[in-house]
């Protein structure tokens, strides 16, 4: 049984490897019709509030918060303007959407199952310090924990 591919995720993080991945998804949808996904997870765990001496209060968190988000809009404005002029004939069809979750591989994989995600392209590794040494824990762990297919982007 063949099965189509018609929703691709790409988690974003603003690295290299993330934008390449999404330069694959985009160039993928092209050939098959598909809707790009980007994702982008902000890490937000309840220990994070305590991070200096006094607590940062909820409206200090919230500004944060949003200017997490806002960073992440212009990832998704670079992705669709480099999948435009790549593709200037082609309506590419892409949508993003900004999540908070503790763990970013448990948002990925439930944002695909919840999604019905067809394919996740995913860089190799990501920005997260001293692991860029190996391949990357979150796109390891989405590769070992998806239910659907993986493609990493080196």
């Amino acid at each position: 049984m063949k099965k189509s591919i018609s929703k691709i995720l790409v988690p974003i993080d603003g690295s290299e490897k993330s934008f390449k991945a999404a330069e694959y998804a985009i160039s993928l949808s092209v050939q098959l019709g598909s809707l790009v996904i980007g994702l982008y997870v902000v890490v937000s765990e309840t220990a994070f509030t305590y991070s200096s001496k006094r607590i940062i209060g909820g409206d200090s968190l919230n500004a944060l918060l949003e200017k997490e988000k806002k960073q992440a809009e212009l990832w998704f404005e670079s992705v669709k303007q480099r999948a435009n002029l790549s593709n200037p004939t082609t309506v590419i069809k892409f949508k993003s959407q900004v999540i908070v979750s503790s763990s970013v591989v448990s948002a990925i994989l439930d944002f695909s199952i919840r999604e019905k995600i067809d394919l996740i392209v995913i860089g190799t590794r990501g920005k997260s310090g001293l692991k860029k040494l190996l391949l990357g824990s979150v796109s390891i762990g989405v590769l070992s924990y998806s239910k659907c297919p993986v493609l990493m982007i080196k």
